[in-house]
Formats: structure tokens, C-alpha cells, sequence
């Protein structure tokens, strides 16, 4: 039996102080309901992946859909840069924990975050582990490694209204790595 090897976390740190510096604190984070923050998450990982509007609503019903995979390949479809079959994925559910917790977490099968961290800028982070979780690259590259950095940078701009090329300085600031987007190999349009 072989067995992978994880990647450390290494950069963990650092990506919370230039989140906390540069995100939470900036004042333009407001806090969601629960419902506003399910349907970003929503909105979030049918972006992502492409989904079409049959998959998002399956998805926002509580069923499976199927998103596409880079574990799940071909030797041709790696070497042609496309993304593999599709794998079922449950939605996530999301929850407002109740006053006194601290932590925000992401698992397959949930998002949660404290009331008090219940932003924008929080909620994406914990998709970000969601995608990250489903596309298969948290182990080769760290819970907060640069592929991750990249996909929490990408969700920022598109549904934080942020900046991309200010994220960026702002990470190399904080000494946080960032993959390039040229290794981020998104899905093409989720075909029935």
C-alpha cells in the first residue's frame, strides 16, 4: 500500500495575517445572513466549475453534481491541459454557529462559520477549502498553499468586488505564494 504524502501547511500563518491585515479589516466586509452566505457559497462553486443552470439548481436543491475533476484524467486529456471526468459532489451545507465559537471550517459536506466572522471575505476563504478540497489539490499542496491562494484570490475579485492586482502586491508583501493563474486549470462549460 502506498501512501501520499501530505504537504505541509507551511504557509498558514501568513495567509491569516494578510486575510486579517488586508481583508476582514479593510471595513468593506459586511456580514451575511445565513441565507445570503449559502448562496454565495453557491454562487461561488457554480462559478468555479462552470456549471451550468440544471447543475447550479441541483446544487441548491441538496443533490449531487456532477463537477469536474484533475484527478480524474487521462494521460491524453493531461497532456492536452483538460480537466478529467466528472465526480458527484454533494453541496455543501452552511451554517451560522452559535455565539462563543471562534472557528470557521470547510468539509465536504459543510461550511461553517462563527457569527461574529460571518463575512464575505470568511465565507469565501471557506469555499476556497471546498474547491480546493474537491479539485484534489489540498494534499500535494498544502490546506493554504499557492493553488489555494490563487482560488481564494480569483473568488475575492469576482464576488468580494476586490482587486486582483492589489491582492497580489499585497500577498507578496505578506510573503504569502501565489500560483499563477496559468496553472489554474478551471473546468470548460460542465456538459449534461
Amino acid at each position: 500500500m502506498v501512501v501520499e504524502k501530505r504537504a505541509r501547511d507551511s504557509q498558514r500563518g501568513k495567509l491569516y495575517r494578510w486575510g486579517w491585515d488586508t481583508l476582514e479589516v479593510s471595513g468593506v466586509d459586511k456580514h451575511l445572513t445565513a441565507k445570503q452566505g449559502q448562496t454565495l457559497v453557491y454562487n461561488a462553486i457554480a462559478w468555479w466549475f462552470k456549471l451550468d443552470k440544471n447543475q447550479t439548481a441541483l446544487l441548491k436543491n441538496g443533490y449531487s453534481a456532477k463537477l469536474p475533476s484533475p484527478l480524474h484524467r487521462s494521460r491524453s486529456e493531461k497532456a492536452k491541459g483538460k480537466m478529467g471526468g466528472l465526480r458527484n459532489v454533494n453541496s455543501p451545507d452552511f451554517r451560522i454557529k452559535k455565539a462563543g465559537s471562534t472557528t470557521a471550517h470547510a468539509s465536504n459536506y459543510e461550511i461553517a462559520i462563527p457569527a461574529q466572522r460571518n463575512s464575505v471575505a470568511v465565507i469565501l476563504h471557506e469555499t476556497a477549502h471546498f474547491i480546493c478540497g474537491r479539485w484534489g489539490v489540498q494534499r500535494a499542496d498544502g490546506v493554504h498553499g499557492p493553488i489555494f491562494a490563487r482560488v481564494l484570490i480569483e473568488l475575492l475579485k469576482r464576488f468580494g468586488k476586490r482587486d486582483r492586482d492589489q491582492m497580489e502586491r499585497d500577498a507578496k508583501k505578506y510573503k504569502v505564494k501565489v500560483a499563477p493563474r496559468s496553472r489554474i486549470l478551471r473546468p470548460q462549460r460542465v456538459q449534461k
